[in-house]
């Protein structure tokens, strides 16, 4: 989950001038361990946070918790909120779902976002921000890659890894608006790049 925080931050930044998440409002689809841990991060941090889950209970428990504040599932992806970060079903963002959005950013765990991609051009249409989940969701990569290091996981070294999530996100939005393409088809170009210079190694 603390790669999906930095790269709100990252789109904060990107979109507000600011990464402080103090005094935005998120909306979180879905709070399972990821989406719970964003949710306890942005509370702490001084965001407004609006959640669903199908899981009645997980929903009860944060709004105990954390004070947040719930709606249903049908409702989440429609609230007037500076981000929607989607932390449950992939395949959410579409012809009908898009035109009623209501924030400036999504950027969520949730794999798979987008249901085609030309839902990506859509979304920088109607003026939105959006962070490609398999960029945020890298971290999860990284600590399983930190493992093979000589001499086994190194908390320090996975976060100091996992802390680059928004240096890649920057690249990325950089390409997608110098070359007028969406942020995830930039996405793909810089990950076809990174493996090309890889195979040169």
């Amino acid at each position: 989950a603390y790669g999906v925080y930095l790269g709100l931050r990252a789109a904060l930044e990107r979109v507000f001038g600011s990464d402080d998440p103090k005094g935005r409002s998120v909306a979180v689809p879905g709070v399972g361990s990821v989406g719970s841990d964003l949710c306890r991060r942005l509370v702490k941090d001084g965001a407004r946070v609006i959640i669903a889950d199908c899981n009645q209970q997980r929903v009860d428990d944060l709004v105990k918790e954390l004070g947040v504040e719930s709606v249903s599932e049908t409702e989440i992806y429609t609230q007037n909120v500076d981000v929607v970060a989607p932390c449950a079903l992939g395949a959410i963002f579409d012809d009908e779902t898009i035109p009623a959005l209501r924030c400036k950013i999504i950027a969520g765990a949730a794999n798979n976002q987008l249901k085609e991609t030309r839902h990506g051009a859509e979304l920088v249409k109607r003026g939105v921000l959006y962070a490609p989940d398999y960029v945020l969701n890298a971290g999860g990569i990284i600590n399983i890659g930190v493992e093979f290091l000589p001499g086994g996981f190194d908390r320090k070294v996975s976060l100091e890894r996992i802390a680059r999530i928004p240096e890649a996100l920057k690249e990325l939005w950089d390409i997608a608006e110098q070359e007028k393409v969406a942020p995830n088809i930039a996405s793909r170009r810089l990950a076809e790049k990174i493996l090309a210079a890889g195979r040169k190694v």
